[in-house]
């Protein structure tokens, strides 16, 4: 069951760290903040190497994020793929 009043994606502080071919930390995303209202058409537009892939794998839960929250309709995405 949706929360409903939730927005449509709520991101709050989100950040996502890979380690480098040389095995040194590469930051994808940086606190990132971002909140899609419900019915809302959404773009995500940027250069290569912006975290445009790793937002979406995030909100996939194809991939765990380093620290911050992403929820989609009020749900925590990484609490519900441990389901």
């Amino acid at each position: 069951m949706e929360h409903p009043n939730a927005p449509a994606i709520e991101v709050s502080s989100l950040r996502k760290m890979y380690s480098g071919v040389d095995g040194s930390p590469k930051e994808a995303l940086k606190s990132l903040n971002l909140t899609v209202r419900r019915g809302v058409i959404f773009g995500l537009l940027g250069p290569n190497g912006a975290g445009k892939s790793t937002l979406i794998n995030i909100l996939a839960a194809l991939v765990l994020k380093t620290s911050g929250s992403a929820r989609i309709l009020g749900w925590d995405i990484e609490l519900h793929m441990r389901r």
